[in-house]
């Protein structure tokens, strides 16, 4: 009885094995195992005008992006029109919208920065709102605390809900009951607000406001 049979068989099927495995290949350069398997060298991930960073970005880089959102991840630097952490980490951040919701940042600049459950240790923008969370120094037009504790506030317009405050230095503060700030210069206060030194007078605002401010600024 002849082989070849037999022979063209296995050929056959050996071809037929090596296809196979050559498609599965292909597929796995795309499927969301692979991507994964992708998340042990950090890097941040890109599509279209959006950026996607699931890792923490190599030290030294930026990531920059029209819209960027950092997820269980973190980054060194980061430069876009939006940006949004969640439950991550940034060292230095600048954009013109940031969202923070339990993450923490080191030092962000913006247009408005609005964080929930998290911190920044620089936060300098037109508007500051702070949640459940905490501020280290915070220079806007518009601070929002509520819940929350911060060093320095330095702002035109300040609101505090049952917050705490080292060093308050504002135009006006807007305080509800359960505040308490110890370091108080204003020019006008509406509200109950515990203090425990007290200028409200305009001459101290001035020189307080100019004096904090030009700290904060030394700090960038």
């Amino acid at each position: 009885m002849s082989d070849e049979p037999n022979r063209d068989q296995t050929d056959k099927a050996n071809e037929q094995v090596s296809r196979t495995a050559a498609n599965d290949e292909s597929a796995a350069g795309s499927s969301p195992l692979s991507a994964a398997r992708g998340l042990s060298r950090p890097k941040a991930t890109t599509s279209g005008d959006r950026t996607r960073a699931r890792a923490s970005a190599p030290q030294g880089t930026v990531t920059r992006g029209d819209v960027v959102e950092i997820n269980q991840g973190g980054a060194e630097q980061v430069e876009a029109r939006k940006l949004t952490v969640s439950q991550g980490g940034i060292g230095q951040a600048q954009a013109d919208a940031i969202t923070v919701r339990q993450g923490g940042i080191g030092r962000a600049r913006g247009g408005t920065i609005d964080v929930s459950q998290g911190g920044v240790g620089l936060a300098r923008g037109e508007r500051i709102s702070v949640q459940f969370g905490g501020l280290g120094a915070g220079l806007a037009r518009d601070v929002r605390l509520s819940q929350g504790v911060a060093g320095t506030i330095v702002a035109n317009e300040v609101h505090l809900e049952q917050a705490g405050v080292r060093t308050l230095v504002a135009r006006t503060v807007h305080a509800d009951r359960g505040t308490g700030v110890v370091f108080l210069f204003a020019q006008r206060v509406e509200g109950s607000v515990r203090t425990l030194f007290d200028w409200r007078a305009g001459l101290a605002f001035g020189a307080a406001f100019g004096l904090v401010a030009g700290l904060v600024r030394r700090r960038r």
